[in-house]
């Protein structure tokens, strides 16, 4: 993978590039990922391809400020790649867990681009009234911002959400963890406020699926209790026939070596 830069107001964009061929993939990692957990792709096997992978707000090597990440934004960065590699002005979106949020906000901006969309364990298909009080109000991000400044009341929150059935076990500890440090709460504030406006509506996205007729593949895996395959079927019955829906013998991860020749099919 070649690293690269691009400067976008006081923003310095980190991503990289690797494969030659003439189709077009933008990819978007997951939460505490990078570009790097694209590498896997880095083979004849997608040769067809040439892939950009692109480090999120406070990932990787971005060093991103103050501005919030929108969905025009997020569309000026590829417009700007697109021009400073000279490619194709045309592409296909590929994003995994948090970067299928990104990924599925940068389609609805610009559907008229985008060729295909695979989206693997995509966070941001969750519909339930407080997920989305506290990813996006102002009174939700008050919240977090004091929870995570206070760790022992953070985690009696987490305990409490359990409790009630809003997250699970899983969650639960993962997000424990990030509290738990100074550094990874001051972190997920961060990030989670950078990037609270890429939040695309489930109703217009099966919407527009429809009317651009985009091919979407979309994978879960079957002991994946991050994002559970089950928040999908609201999107999935938006937009069909047009989502191509799998389920894999996996957890959350899915970019891994073992993957490889399903990962292959998904660009055919």
């Amino acid at each position: 993978m070649l690293k690269n830069t691009l400067q976008y107001e006081n923003a310095t964009i980190s991503y990289g590039r690797f494969g030659s061929g003439n189709a077009t993939c933008f990819c978007f990692h997951g939460y505490s990922n990078d570009s790097s957990i694209f590498e896997i792709l880095d083979c004849n096997l997608f040769s067809s391809y040439t892939f950009i992978a692109i480090d999120l707000p406070y990932h990787g090597d971005t060093k991103w400020s103050r501005i919030l990440l929108t969905p025009k934004i997020l569309n000026d960065i590829i417009l700007l790649i697109i021009q400073k590699e000279e490619l194709p002005k045309t592409f296909s979106l590929l994003g995994f867990s948090l970067g299928g949020r990104v990924a599925m906000s940068a389609f609805l901006f610009a559907p008229q681009l985008v060729e295909k969309m695979i989206l693997l364990a995509p966070d941001g298909l969750y519909r339930g009234f407080w997920y989305k009080a506290a990813l996006q109000t102002k009174l939700g991000n008050k919240l977090m911002a004091y929870f995570l400044n206070r760790t022992e009341k953070a985690i009696r929150g987490l305990r409490l959400c359990k409790r009630i059935g809003l997250i699970n076990n899983r969650v639960f500890l993962n997000a424990q963890g990030f509290v738990s440090s100074k550094r990874e709460s001051t972190l997920l504030y961060a990030r989670w406020i950078s990037m609270r406006k890429l939040h695309p509506s489930l109703k217009i996205l099966g919407e527009k699926i429809k009317e651009y007729q985009l091919p979407v593949k979309m994978v879960f895996g079957k002991a994946d209790h991050i994002t559970p395959a089950h928040n999908a079927m609201y999107l999935i019955d938006c937009a069909k026939p047009f989502i191509d829906f799998e389920q894999w013998n996996a957890g959350h991860m899915l970019l891994r070596e073992k993957y490889i020749e399903q990962l292959e099919a998904l660009f055919k």
